[in-house]
C-alpha cells in the first residue's frame, strides 16, 4: 500500500511539474512572437536573403515584391568595408 502511494505522488507530481513547464514554455513563446510582429511592423520593411555565394534576394514585406541581384565569383570586393558618407560632408 506504501508503494502505491508514493507512485501515485511521483507520477502526480511529474504531471504537474510537466503541465507548469509547458505553460511557462508557452507564454515566454507567446511574448517572443509579438515582439518579432512589432518590430517587422515598426520599421523592418525589407529583408536580405543570401541564397548562395553568387545570389542575393532583397524581399519587401509590405508589398510582397522581390529583387535578386546575381554578383558573379571573384570580381570585385568580397569584404565588407566602412567608407565615408556622402551625407556627412
Amino acid at each position: 500500500m506504501k508503494n502505491k502511494t508514493i507512485i501515485a505522488v511521483s507520477i502526480l507530481t511529474l504531471v504537474l511539474i510537466s503541465g507548469i513547464f509547458g505553460f511557462l514554455l508557452g507564454i515566454s513563446f507567446k511574448g517572443e512572437s509579438n515582439q518579432n510582429d512589432s518590430k517587422d511592423q515598426n520599421g523592418n520593411r525589407y529583408q536580405m536573403i543570401n541564397v548562395n555565394e553568387n545570389n542575393i534576394i532583397i524581399f519587401d514585406q509590405q508589398t510582397g515584391d522581390y529583387w535578386r541581384r546575381f554578383i558573379p565569383s571573384n570580381e570585385g570586393p568580397t569584404e565588407w568595408e566602412k567608407e565615408k558618407s556622402p551625407i556627412n560632408k
